[in-house]
């Protein structure tokens, strides 16, 4: 167990035997659940948001019910009960919690099937997007280097993520007075009506939108 674990109280377990203590999972299952990265999940036990020790055999391990109250925060299901291909696949990258938290709450009220991976600077976005290939990259102010800019800029480099929208939302990266080819700029803040307009246009132009009227489908969050 660390230091910090035993100063915040967790108990010693030793957790290499499934037997013993509380439910727990590992750094990749609870990034799973949580649609971050495994570097962000044990950035959220170092700030507290997980309970999280290390074993006597040098396993991390994550106190469950910590990550689905984390979930719950998040207004993110998990991968088991995210369903649908017509869902838009959403990577939204902002390292301002309570700006992110807002805005995925927002979300989860959409009747649009919604699926929101998240990341928290450029370099863990760029690893989302080639291994989800999303519908829609929205870069929100204030990212650190090398910038929300630079990312769109790089991606839009890559023919095969041509499939991917990226909006820049101003403040997003280095200054520049134009966005990148094929990247719409947006003023901040964006609202969330406004990324509703997004995610409605990639559905429509998919196909995947029911008649005027019809009943909408219940929103979903994927790990």
């Amino acid at each position: 167990m660390t230091d910090a674990a035993e100063r915040a109280g967790t108990p010693a377990l030793d957790t290499d035997r499934p037997e013993a203590g509380p439910a727990v999972c590992g750094t990749g299952e609870a990034a799973r659940r949580l649609g971050v990265s495994s570097t962000t999940v044990q950035l959220m036990v170092e700030r507290g948001e997980l309970v999280g020790w290390k074993t006597r055999g040098g396993h991390r391990r994550i106190l469950l019910e910590s990550v689905e109250r984390a979930a719950r925060l998040r207004g993110v299901r998990s991968a088991e009960s995210a369903d649908g291909p017509s869902a838009v696949v959403l990577v939204l990258v902002d390292a301002d919690a309570v700006r992110r938290d807002r805005l995925l709450a927002e979300i989860a009220a959409w009747p649009v099937p919604t699926r929101v991976r998240i990341a928290t600077d450029p370099l863990e976005a760029a690893l989302l997007v080639e291994r989800h290939r999303p519908d829609l990259l929205l870069l929100q102010p204030g990212l650190p280097t090398p910038g929300g800019r630079a990312l769109a800029a790089a991606l839009r480099r890559h023919p095969e993520l041509d499939g991917t929208a990226i909006v820049l939302v101003d403040g997003a990266g280095d200054a520049g007075p134009d966005a990148p080819r094929g990247v719409s700029r947006q003023p901040a803040p964006l609202s969330a009506e406004a990324l509703r307009g997004f995610v409605e246009a990639l559905r429509l132009r998919r196909g995947a939108l029911p008649p005027h009227g019809a009943a909408s489908p219940p929103v979903h969050r994927g790990a």
